[in-house]
């Protein structure tokens, strides 16, 4: 299996990876850290939500819940047209989920 690595927006590295089989990338891992049982948002410190709010389980599969991801998607600057489909989705989801 091979691992890419992606720059980190803040000082920490190392953080994201990318596994593949050698057909495609099959699924991503990332590092967070950890303070006091919250995980602290990587582009604003000040931003925090309890560990175990972090994952949700989709179809028995534990997978970071989709507000996280809807934080870091929305907060590119600029926002990549990529993943205008995605925030989309996210949106959808958090309407659902209020």
């Amino acid at each position: 299996m091979a691992r890419k690595k992606t720059q980190a927006y803040s000082e920490e590295r190392n953080y994201n990876y990318w596994v593949s089989d050698g057909g495609g990338y099959r699924f991503q891992v990332l590092i967070y850290n950890l303070n006091n049982g919250f995980v602290s948002f990587r582009r604003s410190r000040d931003v925090t939500w309890p560990v175990s709010s972090f994952l949700v389980f989709k179809d028995g599969i534990k997978v970071v819940n989709p507000l996280i991801t809807y934080a870091f998607k929305v907060t590119t600057k600029p926002v990549q047209e990529k993943d205008l489909f995605d925030i989309s989705i996210l949106l959808d989801w958090v309407k659902e989920n209020a």
